[in-house]
């Protein structure tokens, strides 16, 4: 049965009609494209990709043309094709029918097709340069797109190495070396100059920075593990989920042995558990709040954890470490009742009656990530939380021409939309262009109606490595 009348109001961008027209003249570009609106799939990809237009370019074998489509939007395509979450997929159209489109693999075959392309230079429009503090996916997001307008970019970044978290908090068995080096080739090759070993604030000082660049864009990103405060957890045994990735990821000496306890129930969590294994760990117990649909790390890692044998216990939270002569034996656990209150808010209750010991050699907590804050500059005005405080509509701080990268609060729960990234590089053009001290007036302009320029939250760090946001 074909379909020969396409009710716009109701078209979801499927392709029923391309593939069943019996004429053969319908093509989405001559149907949705037109209205200018995101399918659902799109609305929910935190970088806005069309993945309509580039999956229609595969379907002709124009896959060069696709890959041009991708680059629009993503900066790493061959990194995120391998650790992107896809929310793309749960919100597919194609689910009303059977399935999902796998959109992440088609992404990933994408850009691997063209795996060694050279980037062609492009043109230096403005003199202006730009710094970028950070080379981890939100600094190298923003470097990128401001290359790509015609900007001059250096990124500065802290360690010996490129990539952030994506080469210190990603597992080389999820993101191999090689592909992140590629990527950071093909932006190099676009001309952004790259400067490691220098931190900003005691090799070199934002004074300078701004004094030889228009604006600065900090993105040093979660680097830090969050701690809990627990008895023992400074006996020799005991190891931070990040410091642990990173210490393997740099080849620097991590010894594992016996039976390793990991304390949480994120992809961190996972992700330090998996290692463990691979460097010496005889077994691996994840502990974690969350009852098994509750678990916050994606469905496909804990698989894969429970494949290669790591033992989950679930509604457990740690209460002490346990130890002898300084060094780790076990851990006690108590039961975790609840992990959020009734407004959807993290607040755990615990049965206190109810424990539990479970031997260990090494523990591992991984409770999620936290941002330094030694690495802002001084002089930045900050909240009680210790979050930036930004202009709502430049996204500049306190100090003038000085940005932060941005995330979401976890307890926000939800994505960043394309047309708020489209705006945000708007705003970039509204600074960069116009000069600095124009921008606070053009805040205060632009708000209009709604009052003076207020002051809205801003988390400064790129925490999700799979959010390659960077406004």
């Amino acid at each position: 049965m074909s379909i020969e009348l396409v009710d716009l109001e109701l078209c979801n961008g499927c392709g029923l009609c391309v593939i069943t027209c019996p004429l053969d003249v319908i093509r989405l570009d001559t149907v949705v494209a037109d209205l200018e609106e995101y399918p659902d799939c799109r609305r929910a990809c935190p970088a806005g990709v069309d993945m309509r237009r580039y999956i229609n370019l595969l379907k002709d074998g124009m896959v060069k043309e696709a890959l041009a489509v991708l680059r629009e939007s993503l900066p790493l395509p061959a990194v995120t094709g391998r650790v992107c979450p896809h929310p793309c997929e749960s919100d597919c159209s194609r689910r009303e029918v059977d399935d999902a489109v796998n959109i992440n693999a088609l992404e990933r075959y994408v850009a691997d097709y063209f795996f060694e392309e050279k980037a062609e230079l492009p043109q230096t429009i403005y003199a202006a340069g730009m710094a970028v503090v950070g080379s981890g996916p939100a600094g190298l997001s923003c470097a990128y797109f401001l290359r790509r307008m015609g900007y001059p970019v250096t990124v500065f970044e802290a360690q010996s190495v490129l990539g952030g978290m994506l080469r210190l908090g990603i597992p080389e068995f999820r993101l191999p070396r090689r592909v992140l080096d590629a990527q950071l080739d093909y932006i190099r090759d676009m001309g952004v100059e790259f400067r490691t070993g220098i931190t900003v604030g005691r090799d070199v000082a934002i004074e300078e920075l701004l004094q030889e660049h228009a604006a600065v864009f900090y993105a040093t990103g979660n680097p830090l593990s969050r701690r809990i405060e627990i008895d023992g957890v400074a006996l020799d045994g005991v190891l931070w989920g990040l410091e642990f990735l990173a210490a393997v990821n740099l080849r620097q000496r991590t010894e594992v042995k016996g039976t390793v306890v990991v304390v949480g129930g994120g992809n961190v969590a996972v992700d330090v558990a998996l290692t463990a294994l691979r460097v010496g760990a005889t077994g691996v117990d994840m502990v974690c709040l969350e009852a098994a649909e509750e678990m916050p790390a994606f469905k496909e890692e804990v698989g894969q954890a429970l494949e290669e044998g790591v033992r989950i216990h679930h509604g457990w939270g740690p209460r002490r470490v346990l130890g002898a002569e300084g060094r780790v034996t076990g851990v006690e656990l108590v039961r975790c009742d609840s992990v959020y209150d009734n407004r959807g808010r993290f607040c755990p209750s615990y049965d206190e009656t109810v424990t539990r010991m479970v031997d260990a050699d090494m523990v591992i907590m991984a409770i999620g990530q936290a941002s330094d804050p030694a690495l802002l500059p001084p002089g930045l005005e900050t909240g009680g939380s210790g979050a930036v405080l930004v202009d709502p509509i430049t996204l500049e701080t306190s100090l003038p021409a000085v940005l932060p990268g941005a995330t979401w609060s976890r307890d926000r729960r939800r994505w960043l939309r394309p047309s708020l990234r489209q705006e945000g590089f708007g705003l970039y053009r509204s600074i960069f262009q116009e000069g600095r001290p124009k921008s606070r007036e053009v805040s205060t302009s632009q708000k209009g109606q709604e009052g003076a320029r207020r002051k809205a939250w801003r988390v400064w760090s790129a925490s999700r490595p799979q959010c390659f946001l960077s406004i």
